[in-house]
C-alpha cells in the first residue's frame, strides 16, 4: 500500500522450536520507509530472558503461558548507527 499511514496493532507469529526458547533473542526494528528519501530507522525492541524492561517481563509471560496471547505496549529504544 503505498501512502503515509503507518500499520498498527499488527500481530504475527514465528516459529519457534520449544526446547529453544531459553536461548533466543527476539529484536524488532522500527523502521521509515519514505517514498522519496532514505529510510530510517525510528527505534527497536529486544525481547529476552535477561531482559530487565518491559519486554523481557513480556517475554518471561509468554514463555511461561504458551498458548496465550499476551498483549501490551512497548517503548523503543532509540536506534544509533554504528559510527565508523
Amino acid at each position: 500500500m503505498a501512502n503515509l499511514n503507518p500499520y498498527w496493532n499488527t500481530s504475527f507469529k514465528i516459529p519457534v522450536n520449544p526446547a529453544d526458547i531459553q536461548n533466543i533473542e527476539l529484536h524488532i526494528f522500527v523502521n521509515d520507509f519514505d517514498k522519496f528519501g532514505g529510510n530510517d530507522t525510528i527505534g527497536w525492541l529486544c525481547f529476552s530472558l535477561t531482559d530487565k524492561t518491559s519486554s523481557g517481563t513480556h517475554w518471561r509471560e509468554a514463555i511461561s503461558q504458551p498458548k496465550t496471547n499476551i498483549t501490551k505496549w512497548h517503548a523503543l529504544q532509540p536506534f544509533e548507527e554504528d559510527k565508523k
